[in-house]
């Protein structure tokens, strides 16, 4: 005589029952019982302060980061950057000075050749820097600060070399291409006003900046526009 099997447990990492965004990408939230979606669906329910949020993804359940967070990260990521772009030009410049000799006033203090240096150097950095960190770990160093990752919105795996690239050259022609057009017409004014292109592109650059900085707050998964370009999500690595 056999006996019956008593039944598997429940999986313990599966989320409770409650309201998350719709896995389908829908601006909707739909119910989770506890262990399987329903057809229940509904609009964003009003923030509320609390944890962070949960998503179910088929690699299982991760925590959005919240906006702050993600910001934080991001400033550090900027002072790194500019930090080392500085240093960088100050070497460059101080290079062609040794190298040719001051140049007559009111003439740019640096050569065409010292300048494109500078603008390659600015290119590598500010790409480099990112998408080498990226594919390797899904952070750069402000995101492992702020103890967040990004990894595919649908699976939570890491990311791959596609969209690592995608995100990093999003934000490129979003804000960083801009600021480096203005930077080259610079290049080239010393005495008078700022050109009127320089000051527009600047201004460009800064509105897809505040554009992609601000999308998250309205996006069901706390997502940037780089991270819709690239298919990612921003979670937290730990509580």
């Amino acid at each position: 005589m056999s006996w019956p099997q008593p039944p598997p447990p429940p999986p313990s990492s599966l989320p409770p029952p409650g309201w998350y965004p719709d896995p389908s990408g829908q601006s909707t939230h739909r119910w989770w019982d506890g262990s399987t979606w329903t057809v229940h669906t509904g609009q964003p329910p009003s923030p509320e302060p609390g944890p962070p949020r949960r998503l179910m993804t088929t690699g299982g359940p991760v925590e959005l980061s919240g906006w702050w967070r993600r910001f934080g990260g991001y400033v550090l990521d900027v002072v790194m950057i500019d930090a080392a772009t500085y240093a960088v030009t100050r070497l460059i410049r101080n290079a062609d000075v040794a190298l040719r000799g001051p140049l007559a006033p009111g003439v740019y203090p640096m050569t065409p050749g010292a300048q494109a240096a500078v603008v390659a150097s600015t290119l590598l950095i500010g790409l480099g820097y990112p998408l080498v960190l990226l594919r390797l770990r899904g952070q750069t160093v402000g995101m492992m600060a702020a103890s967040v990752r990004a990894v595919d919105r649908l699976s939570g795996a890491p990311l791959t070399s596609p969209q690592a690239w995608r995100r990093v050259l999003a934000y490129f022609f979003l804000v960083t291409l801009w600021v480096q057009i203005g930077t080259v017409i610079g290049f080239n004014h010393v005495v008078g006003p700022t050109p009127v292109a320089d000051t527009l592109l600047r201004l460009v650059g800064g509105l897809g900046l505040l554009v992609t900085a601000l999308w998250p707050l309205h996006n069901p998964f706390v997502q940037t526009l780089q991270d819709k370009a690239a298919g990612t999500i921003v979670v937290r690595t730990r509580p």
